[in-house]
């Protein structure tokens, strides 16, 4: 185990010779004004300093957790003196969270919160989106947990694996290393058409004005929790699959429900054309090498702007969906912006060359909508997505699933028109309620 004064020493001859650690290309550097956090509570109260000992042991065989990062301005460290993890005072989860920055992100690729409640532990790891995406926030996360169990005493872990839906949490992720800059190596360059490298893509540029809500500065994000059972989407699910042979996805579902609500919103006809940002695991690309296919860490998401036409019906248009996105998924035009936008960071001088061109949320008729994963073995999971507001403010509707539940996140401006957020909920009711009578 590397004790404290290593980790100094290490830190120390990096920063005397800063060409050791990797930059950032311009795909991650992008990311780094982002984090990420997953949360989970667990009845047992963790031990701090055994959970430590733990984490230092099990994440250490981590590239994720110990690697540094260098910017244009700045240079993150690898690691502390000691992996960080603070505790904090607990407060009660709200329907409506801060979003904001946290200060202590100015020199932190990752850190943990812990929290008491009597006996109840809430674990909190939060992690610069430069250093992963939605989907493998969770492969940290389970790091993390699995470093709980092993902290605990023998009686614990049998009540906690037993007794509670970690007896379904998946085994360890397999480590690997942080990919070469520019993300290339990652894929079949050399297949990749030479006109996707080289501006926005077609498929990229089918947006049209719409008078959207403005929002006054300064200002922040804040996350707008809700959830509903699952039984419903799961009746109707399996009601399709036997009766149609069609396998449907919560994806498509939501973005249904969520260009219904825009078109709602600014008073359209109902097949109004929407553009809905998706966001894909580059890992599923049809030009992604096996070894990459297998990589279990780090940041590999890119995006797709599929259009929806409204089929002013519920089960057409999410079929609709199905079938739009599918098509969109098979492109590459995602995957040549990803390299792209990779490559606007000179590697040598860290200059960067941004990307022109990529559709404004807050003027055109755009919604944003990812759907994270089905979790299994947590108990109250929670996706947190923090960054600073600006003018060109974005509007992000987040799913996820556990046990019995299906959870949403919807990322705005604190300030901002609430009729225009109450729209998206709304139409997730309704789009609920259409479940349940299609399960009757």
């Amino acid at each position: 185990m590397t004790v404290p004064e290593d980790k100094e020493k290490i830190n120390n001859e990096l920063l005397k010779n800063p060409a050791l650690i990797r930059p950032m290309d311009g795909a991650e550097y992008g990311e780094s004004f982002i984090w990420l956090s997953m949360s989970d509570e667990i009845p047992i109260k963790v031990n701090l300093k055994n959970f430590r000992i733990k984490f230092e042991e099990i994440a250490s065989k981590y590239p994720s957790f110990n690697v540094g990062a260098k910017g244009p301005t700045w240079i993150k460290l690898p690691i502390d003196s000691e992996y960080d993890i603070t505790e904090i005072e607990y407060e009660e989860r709200k329907d409506i969270e801060n979003m904001s920055p946290s200060n202590k992100e100015d020199n932190h690729l990752w850190y943990i919160n812990i929290s008491y409640k009597e006996n109840t532990t809430r674990i909190t790891l939060h992690v610069s989106h430069a250093l992963c995406d939605g989907r493998t926030l969770e492969t940290m996360f389970l790091v993390v947990m699995h470093s709980v169990i092993e902290s605990l005493n023998k009686e614990e872990k049998e009540e906690l694996l037993n007794n509670t839906n970690y007896k379904h949490l998946p085994s360890l992720p397999i480590p690997c290393d942080l990919c070469e800059f520019g993300q290339k190596s990652n894929f079949f360059y050399e297949k990749i058409p030479k006109e996707l490298l080289n501006g926005v893509p077609e498929s990229w540029k089918k947006c049209t004005p719409l008078d959207l809500p403005k929002i006054d500065l300064p200002n922040h994000y804040v996350g707008s929790y809700f959830e509903y059972d699952d039984k419903y989407w799961d009746s109707y699910f399996k009601k399709m699959m036997k009766e149609k042979n069609i396998k449907l996805s919560l994806q498509a579902a939501m973005m249904a429900s969520e260009s219904r609500a825009l078109r709602k919103f600014c008073h359209l006809e109902y097949d109004y054309p929407i553009v809905t940002n998706v966001m894909y695991d580059s890992r599923m690309n049809k030009l992604a090498k096996e070894e990459y296919k297998k990589r279990e860490f780090f940041f590999g998401a890119l995006s797709g702007f599929p259009i929806v036409i409204g089929q002013n019906d519920w089960e057409k248009d999410i079929l609709h969906c199905k079938e739009v996105l599918s098509k969109d998924v098979q492109l590459l035009d995602g995957l040549g912006m990803l390299l792209q936008i990779a490559d606007s960071m000179n590697k040598e001088t860290l200059e960067l060359t941004p990307v022109t061109g990529i559709p404004a949320y807050t003027k055109n008729n755009i919604v944003v909508t990812t759907y994270i994963n089905h979790f299994k073995g947590y108990i109250k999971p929670r996706i947190g997505v923090r960054l600073a507001c600006g003018k060109d403010y974005f509007v992000c509707q987040y799913a996820w699933r556990n046990e019995g539940k299906i959870h949403f996140m919807i990322l705005h401006p604190k300030t901002i028109d609430k009729k225009y957020i109450d729209s998206f909920k709304n139409e997730f009711d309704e789009l609920f309620k259409f479940f349940e009578e299609k399960s009757k």
